[in-house]
């Protein structure tokens, strides 16, 4: 049908650049892979219990275990008691989320245990955000307030960090 010519075959590199990812790999790999991560704990770290309820509603979206801690005095026990796959810091400056970040490394009994961190940040402290990742104090950054237009790459954001963490269990 000349509406629907058929694709053009693909030569040998295109092959290797559009090979299934998953397709070679053994069972475990691949239902590690492909597992889905609606249960995996994730926590929200803020300030403002009104931030909090936002960034949490906006995750409970995909994820059914989130929980909010906007009290920084028992922010240390909460991680400690759920243990957390994803913290998301959702303070507004990056200082602030480096300050509490930093106290929850000190205080914590479970922050070495495996785990990864995203920032919520400004859109004018993108590039300092940018730079805290690449020198790995966290593990990715989301432009988010004081509104934004792209709530969808916060869940993004936190697979991505679940699919990193997955893959790094796995060896």
């Amino acid at each position: 049908d000349e509406r629907h010519p058929k694709p053009p075959e693909l030569t040998k590199d295109e092959e290797k650049i559009f090979k299934d990812p998953i397709k070679d790999l053994k069972p475990k790999e691949k239902l590690e892979r492909t597992k889905t991560f609606k249960d995996e704990r994730i926590m929200v770290a803020t300030q403002s219990v009104d931030d909090g309820d936002l960034v949490a509603e906006l995750l409970r979206a995909e994820f059914d275990n989130v929980v909010v801690s906007s009290d920084p005095d028992h922010c240390v026990d909460i991680f400690d008691k759920d243990r957390p796959a994803v913290l998301v810091l959702a303070y507004k400056g990056l200082e602030k989320s480096q300050q509490q970040y930093l106290g929850l490394y000190r205080r914590s009994q479970a922050i070495h245990l495996p785990h990864k961190t995203v920032v919520l940040c400004s859109y004018d402290e993108r590039p300092k955000a940018y730079e805290l990742c690449k020198k790995r104090y966290f593990d990715d950054y989301v432009p988010f307030w004081p509104m934004t237009n792209d709530t969808s790459r916060l869940l993004m954001a936190v697979h991505h960090a679940l699919w990193q963490l997955a893959e790094s269990l796995i060896g």
